[in-house]
């Protein structure tokens, strides 16, 4: 009767005990390997919504600056045409038009 070496991880059975023990190593350094790959993966998915949380932290900020620079154009808009009447917005600086024209939903 021959000796057979099983290997309890991957359920294989071997000849030589030398084979069995080369297969159970393989095996279990493939385990390492995939557990840290893994964590390695988790560790990015972590910090890229870690920043996605941050960029998104600055929209935010940037969307309260914008209604508050709105808030405040419209306010003094209403001040001047109060005041004047009426308020003449066109203008030659692109910046300035686009803003206006953007403010306006004008396209």
């Amino acid at each position: 009767m021959k000796t057979k070496y099983w290997n309890e991880y991957t359920n294989e059975v071997f000849d030589t005990e030398e084979e069995a023990i080369a297969s159970e190593k393989k095996y279990l350094e493939l385990q390492a390997a995939r557990k840290k790959a893994e964590a390695e993966r988790e560790a990015a998915r972590k910090k890229k919504d870690s920043e996605r949380a941050e960029r998104a932290k600055q929209v935010n900020e940037a969307a309260k600056k914008l209604m508050e620079a709105k808030k405040n154009y419209h306010k003094v808009l209403a001040d001047f045409c109060k005041d004047y009447g009426a308020y003449h917005c066109s203008s030659n600086e692109p910046d300035l038009l686009e803003a206006l024209l953007d403010e306006f939903e004008i396209f």
